[in-house]
């Protein structure tokens, strides 16, 4: 079976939903948002922003530390 043929039976799961991180972050409000933007652009552990993000007790971020890393990668903080 060719590469093609595989990847047309291949049904995407989370990919067409868009990024849980974004969407998780348009729910804060500009002050936390800017502490989350500015913790970045710092250049802190990224492994301690995602453990701060979920286990927040008022909005927790429901993902796991991987799609959070890919967030991370992928995305530009506000500013």
């Amino acid at each position: 079976m060719s590469l093609s043929d595989q990847l047309n039976s291949v049904q995407p799961k989370r990919s067409n939903q868009g990024c849980v991180t974004c969407k998780w972050l348009d729910t804060l409000d500009q002050t936390d948002r800017r502490a989350f933007d500015n913790w970045i652009t710092d250049g802190k552990s990224i492994a301690q922003l995602w453990q701060a993000c979920f286990n927040d007790p008022d909005n927790p971020l429901k993902l796991s530390s991987t799609p959070f890393r890919d967030h991370i990668r992928h995305h530009e903080p506000l500013a």
